[in-house]
């Protein structure tokens, strides 16, 4: 009697090419990469082609798909075409895990984008360069106002951002994602912006407080983000 054994190579496990079968040419998927306009577009293309469309919306996506399916029905005469919501729950599975990149945590705890963390960063390093030319009394005579102001101008450009990004998603129909990350961010804007502003009135004499209470509004900052780190993770 022998042993005989027989060495097959083991392929590793491939997606399927077509991951969905039940989609069909009348399926829209909303997505909040490609910009409404053009989903508009598509969907209108696809309405006189197929003359029915099943517009897909997920998550935070839900309200974009609703709108979507609004504009379309508004926009052409009443009766042309008829609207009908559904829901359903879709199971996933997470095939890549939590693979993030670092700069993607930081944004997630913040709530700010990396263009705000940018702008931030690039002022503040302005603003050491100016306090230590002033600490070498190369900068002797000038105000305390004038070494804020790059940080003061972040805050600004900041502000005038957030703006946009309000706006923008207003336009989108994300008004509830809209509200919140609006509010986030002016109160992070305005707490800094407080701290920036107490710090630079005790370094220039104009009052009293004590750093105690200066410090009070980054203080209050440090909570919000932990509270919103606990609440993602």
């Amino acid at each position: 009697m022998g042993d005989s054994a027989r060495a097959t190579e083991k392929k590793p496990n491939r997606r399927p090419k077509n991951r969905n079968k039940n989609k069909t040419c009348r399926d829209l998927y909303v997505s909040d990469v490609t910009p409404f306009q053009i989903q508009l577009e598509s969907c209108e293309q696809l309405l006189e082609k197929e003359g029915e469309v099943f517009v897909h919306g997920v998550g935070p996506l839900i309200c974009s798909a609703i709108n979507l399916a609004l504009q379309i029905e508004t926009g052409h005469p009443e009766g042309t075409y008829k609207t009908s919501t559904t829901t359903s729950t879709v199971d996933t599975i997470d095939e890549i895990g939590d693979r993030r990149p670092g700069s993607a945590e930081i944004t997630l705890w913040l709530g700010i984008t990396l263009f705000e963390i940018w702008i931030g960063l690039l002022s503040l390093l302005v603003f050491v360069i100016l306090l230590g030319l002033r600490s070498e009394e190369y900068l002797t005579g000038t105000s305390w106002w004038l070494i804020f102001m790059p940080l003061f101008m972040a805050d600004g450009l900041n502000a005038y951002f957030c703006i946009i990004v309000l706006i923008r998603m207003y336009l989108e129909g994300l008004y509830k994602t809209a509200l919140f990350r609006a509010s986030w961010s002016f109160a992070l804007l305005s707490l800094v912006f407080v701290f920036q502003f107490l710090l630079c009135r005790k370094l220039a004499m104009s009052n009293t407080f004590e750093y105690t209470e200066i410090m009070s509004p980054l203080f209050i900052v440090l909570q919000l983000i932990a509270v919103r780190a606990c609440q993602i993770n």
